[in-house]
């Protein structure tokens, strides 16, 4: 009776293990059927990819403008998250103050995945200034994948950081 009983709490833990392995509690590899969030029209097919788009709702970050989960053969590959500084997106007027709010957000994020802290004070100190900040692009591995982190300034900043699996 005892083996029976642990072999059944063996099966529950072994059950339990949900870690993801992904940004936003998702895991590489996954199936689009299997992301709840999705809904009919979030995608379409681009090629062999299948890309689906969503505003900065949950489990993405708040202070996101767009997120992507890019699929191929049916298989989370990519996840893109689209950072834009303007104050109010029905009047998209740039705002550099906002956009380096929303960065240093998204650093502090990144930072906590396990993004390189020096390579993220580099981008921080990089764009306390505007004209510094055009043209930034750096990489770190993370606990969630690779990230990559790309700024523009011409008219307006937007922050493009792509996670791929290692």
């Amino acid at each position: 009776m005892k083996w029976i009983i642990a072999g059944f709490a063996a099966l529950v833990l072994a059950g339990c293990d949900n870690a993801s392995n992904a940004p936003f509690g998702l895991n590489w590899g996954q199936t689009i059927d299997s992301v709840n969030f999705i809904k009919g029209g979030d995608c379409k097919v681009n090629g062999g990819k299948t890309i689906c788009t969503f505003d900065n709702q949950k489990p993405f970050n708040d202070w996101s403008y767009q997120n992507q989960l890019i699929f191929e053969s049916n298989n989370l590959t990519q996840v893109v998250t689209t950072l834009v500084g303007v104050e109010d997106y029905s009047l998209p007027k740039p705002n550099f103050d906002n956009f380096t709010g929303k960065l240093n957000s998204e650093l502090s994020y990144l930072t906590s995945k396990g993004f390189n802290k020096e390579t993220s004070k580099i981008i921080s100190d990089k764009c306390q200034l505007e004209p510094k900040c055009n043209k930034v692009g750096e990489s770190s591995k993370t606990t969630i994948g690779m990230s990559n982190l790309w700024i523009t300034i011409n008219p307006t900043p937007i922050a493009i950081v792509t996670y791929t699996q290692e």
